[in-house]
């Protein structure tokens, strides 16, 4: 099972400089744009990593989360959300829940299934 899930984990983005994967195909090339200079933005102001994979299948997000490295590894401080045509998967590091409780991610997947 665990070979299964990893062979479905996008590569990083973060070569080509941007934030996103979308290997589903769920996001137009402007909206692309528009969130990658919203999480460019966020990441400069308070320097966590976000990163948005869409995927084909559920329950992928955590696979990609360790595969991608999101957040600095001192900090701890990345949130991916993973998202497949029927579900928002959040990941987050320890230091982002430091930060963000269960309410406010809840919200931030709500959003971004609204990106979407």
């Amino acid at each position: 099972r665990c070979g299964s899930t990893v062979a479905k984990v996008p590569v990083s983005p973060r070569g080509r400089g941007s934030w996103i994967a979308d290997e589903a195909g769920l996001l137009s090339a402007s909206r692309r744009g528009a969130l990658d200079a919203k999480l460019e933005a966020l990441h400069r102001e308070i320097g966590c990593e976000v990163g948005i994979a869409t995927v084909a299948t559920e329950g992928s997000g955590a696979a990609i989360f360790d595969s991608w490295g999101v957040g600095r590894r001192e900090h701890e401080n990345g949130l991916l959300a993973a998202i497949s045509p029927r579900k928002v998967d959040l990941v987050s590091g320890a230091g982002m829940r430091e930060v963000c409780d269960d309410e406010f991610l809840r919200d931030v997947a709500t959003r971004v299934a609204e990106d979407v």
